[in-house]
């Protein structure tokens, strides 16, 4: 049975292999923006405020992830999905 640090190494690998591809970035992307990670709560209800810090919660889990094991791809899937919203909003305005 693996031991905690091959667990942890394993899992690292994983999410560098889903990172490594755009099509990995986007859906981590997807993930960071349902989440609000980078929102404020502006709820007054208790349980919709509960709803909003478990989702920021997981996001705030990812984020760590990427950050952790693989900074550059961080500001890279960000990148990219601009680059996706520019080139729709231009192919919008022909």
């Amino acid at each position: 049975m693996p031991d905690e640090n091959e667990i942890n190494e394993l899992s690292n690998s994983d999410w560098k292999f889903v990172l490594g591809d755009v099509r990995g970035r986007r859906v981590i992307k997807e993930l960071l923006d349902i989440s609000n990670v980078f929102e404020s709560n502006e709820y007054t209800d208790i349980i919709a405020v509960a709803k909003c810090e478990g989702r920021r919660s997981i996001g705030i889990h990812i984020s760590n992830k990427v950050l952790n094991i693989a900074k550059n791809r961080f500001t890279q899937m960000f990148e990219e999905a601009q680059a996706v919203n520019n080139e729709i909003e231009k192919e919008e305005n022909v």
